[in-house]
C-alpha cells in the first residue's frame, strides 16, 4: 500500500561516536511516495504499562555529519550565561551560580545552583527580569546583581549549605516571585537570578553575601512540544512528545532538553510508549532512538545496548535504499499491529518521542 507524496527537505543522517556514514540523503526539497503511510485506524487506548528501570549514559556521544562538515554539539549543561562580579566570603572564595536542565518552559525543568558558600549558611536565590549592579547594598558583604523589581524565594525554598557549601533548588517557572506576586515565566522572556546568603563578619557577627549573577533567556524547546512533559512511573523519566522534524533534528531537539529519542527496552515500556503518544493525538509513525549506519547494525541513540526490538512483519526491509532511522506506530496498521516499528529513511518529517532522565 502506498501513501500520497510526501514533501521532505533531504537531511544528513545522525552519527555515534566510531560510526561513519556515506550514501547519504540529497540536500533539497523533493517529493518521496513513503512506502509505509501513516494508519487513521484508531486502537483502544491501552491500560499504561510500567517498564524497568534502566540506566542511560551520562556523557553520551557527539552527534556529527561528516560528509556535509556539519557537527551537532551536544547540549552544554548549563542553559545561562554568568555576569555580574561576585564579593569575596567569609571562607575567601567567590560563591557562583550555575544551572542545569532546560530554558523550555513547556519543560519547567530549570534547577539553579551556588556553591562556594559558608557551611551551614542558610541561603535563597533572587530573580529580576532586568539586569543591574550595587555595591554593599543596605550594608551586605556582597553585590546586587539583577535589577529593580526583584523577587525572592526562587522555588519557595529557603535552603541551606550544610557541610558541602553548597545549594540548588528546583526554580517554578509557574510562579517565579515578584514583588507585586508570583508571575508565569513567558517564552521569550529573559529573567536573572542570583544567590543570597548569610555570611560571617570577621570578629564575630553576621551580613549577607551574594554570588555572582545568571541570566537565562527562556523559550518552547527547540522542537515544538504538543505533549508532555509525562512522568513514566516505572522508571521515574519525563516524556515529550515533539512536532514533526527529521530524525537528525529531532535528536538534537531531544539534546537540547537533555535527553535522547526514546530508547524502549521491552515490551512493557513499548506499550507505555505507544499510550503516551496516542495521548498526545498522535496516531501515525513517530521516531525513536533507534538508527544504524550502511556499515553498522541497529543501535540506540541513548548508548543503551539493544537487547529488545519490535519490528512489524517483514521490516527492517530498506526498501528505499537510506532507511537508516526507525519509527513507531502507536496504534494498528496496515502492516502489523501498535506498538512495531518500520525502517524509514532519516529525512521523513515525523512526530518524536523524548526521554529525558
Amino acid at each position: 500500500m502506498r501513501g500520497p507524496a510526501e514533501p521532505f527537505h533531504g537531511l544528513w543522517d545522525p552519527l555515534r561516536a566510531g560510526r561513519t556514514l556515506a550514501g547519504l540523503d540529497s540536500l533539497g526539497a523533493i517529493n518521496v511516495p513513503p512506502m509505509k503511510p501513516r494508519t487513521r485506524h484508531l486502537a483502544a487506548f491501552v491500560a499504561a504499562a510500567t517498564a524497568p528501570v534502566r540506566p542511560l549514559m551520562t556523557a553520551r556521544s557527539l552527534v556529527s555529519a561528516l560528509a556535509c562538515s556539519v557537527t551537532l554539539s551536544v547540549a552544554s549543561a548549563q542553559v545561562g550565561t554568568n555576569y555580574c562580579t561576585p564579593a569575596p566570603n567569609s571562607t575567601g572564595a567567590m560563591a557562583t551560580i550555575s544551572d542545569s536542565g532546560s530554558a523550555a518552559v513547556t519543560l519547567n525543568n530549570l534547577t539553579l545552583a551556588s556553591s562556594d558558600l559558608p557551611q551551614n549558611a542558610a541561603a535563597y536565590f533572587l530573580c529580576s527580569r532586568t539586569q543591574g549592579f550595587g555595591q554593599n547594598p543596605g550594608g551586605s558583604a556582597g553585590n546586587i546583581c539583577p535589577g529593580a523589581p526583584i523577587g525572592r524565594v526562587v522555588g519557595g525554598v529557603i535552603t541551606n549549605s550544610g557541610t558541602t557549601g553548597t545549594v540548588s533548588v528546583l526554580a517554578d517557572l509557574a510562579a517565579m516571585p515578584q514583588p507585586s506576586g508570583a508571575v508565569v515565566v513567558q517564552a521569550g522572556e529573559t529573567w536573572n537570578f542570583q544567590c543570597w546568603y548569610r555570611d560571617a563578619v570577621t570578629g564575630g557577627g553576621s551580613t549577607s553575601n551574594s554570588s555572582d549573577g545568571l541570566t537565562v533567556t527562556f523559550d518552547v524547546g527547540s522542537g515544538d512540544v504538543l505533549f508532555g512533559p509525562v512522568v513514566n512511573p516505572a522508571n521515574g523519566h519525563l516524556y515529550v512528545l515533539l512536532g514533526p522534524s527529521p530524525w537528525v533534528d529531532a535528536q538534537a531537539d531531544a539534546r537540547t532538553l537533555g535527553g535522547d529519542l526514546v530508547t524502549i527496552d521491552d515490551a512493557a515500556e513499548a506499550t507505555w510508549v505507544a499510550n503516551f503518544i496516542q495521548a498526545g493525538g498522535n496516531l501515525g509513525q513517530t521516531w525513536i532512538g533507534l538508527f544504524r549506519t550502511p556499515t553498522t547494525s541497529w543501535g540506540w541513540v541513548s548508548g543503551v545496548p539493544t537487547n529488545f526490538t519490535n519490528w512489524a512483519p517483514g521490516e527492517p526491509n530498506n526498501v528505499l535504499d537510506n532507511e537508516l532511522c526507525t519509527a513507531m506506530y502507536p496504534v494498528a496498521h496496515p502492516w502489523g499491529g501498535a506498538t512495531e516499528w518500520i525502517d524509514a529513511p532519516s529525512s521523513w518529517s515525523l512526530p518524536s518521542v523524548v526521554e529525558i532522565p
